[in-house]
């Protein structure tokens, strides 16, 4: 399996490194990799985390989901000690002792970003799902901006060296999830109402997907995943209409910005495909090339999980992550998915 190998890390500057941190009251460092881009996730991934033993085998990492009020609880301050990340990187080793087991961070902003971050530029705005009332702050402003390019700098400090951490997703501009193309607002006139008394601007909200690839230029060794969607465009008038076009930009943007470290994603893949645009959408990302990555829709929703899988492996797909009922799939049908997925990593650079 590709990866870096712990064999390469040097112990006397990880020892160092970690006496530093100690008496500078930060926590232990883990395990640091070689210099140099890590190696594309390849194969399976369990999206709710880490796998029961029994499938430790069947996937080759897992996604380490985990929110920004955790992370970072107080404004500009440091990345939590003992946090998700960290007893991850603990389970992968533990699960996979001297293998390759690769972790995915999906660093969830929007509701879930930290208090302080929601207060920013003018205090948070309402999300209405059904009964609850949710909050989250203003992504697109400049301050909003500067505290979420914070936190990148801190997490790349501390992790983009951990042989593990393969992945980690850009999340700035969402509302709900780590999908930033997706206003999730068009079916409530209360939600957008408030998104556009707030001060958002489809003019702004491109500003924002630029300003977010930006942010993880400091990943150096570590990949960060653009999650696609036909982007939601949001009037000043508060209609909504779909814009597929600016979606496709913002691939090119990518990859201009990051290259190889740019993995486009898109996350609800399912047999039959959505409809159009998304079609549309799937052929450009296919037409970029290398790396990209999806993730399978929900079980009610993606019909024959056999042949939304095997679509994945034939676009040319470097790795999938599944849903819940995986364990349930046909071991031998898996089996020759994974294979094929892990076989199209040797068209990456």
């Amino acid at each position: 399996m590709l990866g870096v190998r712990r064999s390469m890390c040097k112990p006397l500057v990880v020892a160092v490194l970690s006496a530093v941190i100690s008496l500078l009251g930060l926590g232990s460092v883990p395990a640091a990799g070689s210099v140099g881009l890590k190696p594309v996730i390849t194969g399976l991934l369990d999206r709710k985390g880490a796998p029961p033993a029994a499938l430790v085998p069947a996937v080759d990492g897992f996604v380490v989901r985990v929110r920004w009020a955790d992370l970072q609880p107080t404004a500009s301050g440091p990345v939590a000690d003992h946090n998700a990340i960290d007893a991850a990187i603990a389970k992968a080793r533990a699960l996979a002792p001297g293998a390759d087991y690769h972790l995915k961070l999906r660093v969830l902003a929007g509701t879930e970003a930290p208090t302080w971050a929601k207060n920013l530029d003018g205090g948070p705005v309402s999300y209405f799902k059904g009964r609850k009332v949710l909050t989250y702050g203003r992504f697109w402003t400049s301050s909003f901006g500067a505290a979420y390019a914070d936190l990148q700098a801190k997490l790349a400090a501390r992790y983009d060296t951990v042989p593990e951490i393969a992945e980690t997703v850009i999340s700035r501009c969402t509302i709900l999830d780590a999908e930033p193309f997706l206003r999730a607002v068009r079916t409530d006139r209360r939600t957008l109402s408030a998104l556009v008394a707030a001060g958002f601007t489809a003019s702004a909200d491109q500003v924002c997907h630029t300003e977010e690839i930006d942010a993880h230029g400091v990943w150096a060794q570590t990949r960060s995943g653009l999650t696609l969607d036909p982007y939601d465009r949001i009037g000043a008038d508060g209609t909504a209409s779909v814009d597929e076009s600016f979606t496709e930009s913002m691939m090119v943007y990518c990859r201009n910005t990051l290259g190889a470290r740019c993995v486009l994603e898109n996350n609800g893949i399912s047999s039959p495909l959505l409809p159009d645009p998304y079609p549309t959408m799937y052929a450009a990302i296919r037409a970029m090339g290398p790396p990209f990555a999806f993730q399978t829709a929900s079980p009610k929703a993606i019909g024959d999980w056999y042949a939304t899988l095997r679509w994945a492996a034939d676009q040319g797909a470097n790795h999938v992550e599944l849903n819940i009922d995986y364990p349930t799939y046909d071991p031998a049908q898996l089996a020759s998915v994974r294979s094929q997925l892990r076989a199209n990593a040797t068209q990456v650079g």
